[in-house]
């Protein structure tokens, strides 16, 4: 189920609705910075520079502004991912171009806190948009099953980004993971079974 993106009592006002803007961004900020255990009502008011009845008047507590929090997370992470992958990836890119440019720009993407649902809603818009970019350029896949292709190849970059191997810089890595996802998919020729197992590297 998506997060919720609306307090229990929208504001109506403009102050209101500035006075809510200001507790939001606190809220995404202190969430940045610390994680959800390090998110109190009390931290979000002093920053926000309100009181805590005017954070009452919007939000029944803090399981509600984490839920309104998130929804404003994955909106803002999923407009500026499909932003960045449009901009890195041109309608003329072969698979493999295109490939390489979708595990680059995984590789700076920001990280989630793991235990905030928002985590994982973010991961799946974001393999839905990869899926969208690399599938237009299904003529060029060399696979059985190209959609569970691409998807379990994007599984496998976005973990091993988030847990690299160790002693393999961050540059090596990026453009082996990008071999491996091309080889995977048979970029550049070749028949199916000629592609390579993706999971033979972590055996």
């Amino acid at each position: 189920m998506p997060a919720s993106t609306q307090p229990t009592r929208p504001p109506r006002q403009q102050r209101s609705r500035r006075t809510l803007a200001r507790i939001v961004e606190a809220g995404l900020a202190i969430l940045r910075e610390q994680g959800q255990e390090g998110l109190t009502v009390q931290d979000v008011v002093a920053r926000a520079q309100t009181s805590v009845g005017s954070f009452y008047q919007r939000f029944s507590g803090k399981e509600e502004l984490l839920r309104h929090l998130e929804g404003a997370l994955v909106a803002e992470a999923r407009s500026r991912f499909e932003g960045e992958l449009a901009a890195g990836v041109s309608a003329e890119a072969s698979l493999g171009a295109a490939i390489d440019a979708v595990v680059s720009l995984l590789a700076r993407e920001p990280a989630f806190d793991p235990a905030l649902a928002a985590a994982a809603e973010v991961d799946r818009a974001r393999a839905d948009a990869v899926a969208r970019v690399l599938l237009e350029r299904g003529h060029e896949i060399c696979h059985e099953h190209p959609e569970a292709a691409v998807r379990t190849g994007f599984a496998a970059v976005a973990g091993a980004l988030r847990a690299p191997p160790a002693g393999v810089p961050r540059a090596e890595l990026v453009r082996e993971l990008g071999h491996l996802w091309r080889s995977y998919l048979g970029a550049g020729g070749g028949e199916p079974e000629e592609a390579v197992d993706f999971f033979e590297v972590w055996g």
